[in-house]
């Protein structure tokens, strides 16, 4: 089913005017929503449409996805009063050890952030942006620029990234987005 009434007048598609006044706390529910929209534009991108927005604005998309995504770990552990049973560790802990996907979001986000990684640390960045007719298609190097390095698609890490934080949020018994 398509958007309900108010989220087409939020987005601009109704007639009138609108203001949205937002509450002193940050529930990590707001930086969940942002995930989830930061990857329905990947897959705009990865549609047909896609072939008409440039690369500069596909890796944009790319580069905001891992960002949001990374820093959902922050908002997690600023609430925690909204996450009975769960702890700072537990959150740092399963984004940054347990999940190749979330630890892998981790090196994209932080190799964007700092240019180049402290030795030890992985690095993964956009290594190719293909566009055609059917959309663009984005690849991501991991340990790039090295003989142990591996490559990944974009759309797809982001699906698998989003995931991982369904699994977390069930293994809490937490209410997902």
């Amino acid at each position: 089913s398509g958007p309900s009434r108010s989220t087409r007048s939020l987005c601009g598609s109704a007639a009138g005017s609108f203001s949205i006044t937002r509450d002193d706390h940050r529930p990590w529910t707001e930086q969940g929503q942002t995930i989830l929209h930061c990857l329905e534009e990947l897959r705009v991108a990865y549609s047909p449409r896609g072939e008409t927005l440039g690369t500069v604005e596909i890796k944009s998309r790319v580069e905001t996805f891992f960002v949001e995504c990374d820093h959902l770990r922050d908002w997690l552990k600023h609430d925690l009063r909204a996450l009975p049973g769960v702890t700072a560790d537990d959150i740092r802990g399963y984004a940054l050890k347990s999940s190749p996907a979330l630890s892998t979001c981790y090196a994209i986000c932080n190799t964007h952030k700092h240019h180049t990684r402290d030795r030890g640390r992985t690095e993964a960045q956009i290594r190719k942006i293909s566009v055609s007719s059917g959309g663009a298609r984005v690849a991501i190097e991991i340990d790039w620029a090295s003989p142990s390095a591996t490559t990944v698609d974009a759309l797809g890490l982001a699906e698998d990234c989003v995931q991982a934080w369904s699994d977390f949020f069930k293994r809490f018994n937490i209410a997902e987005l």
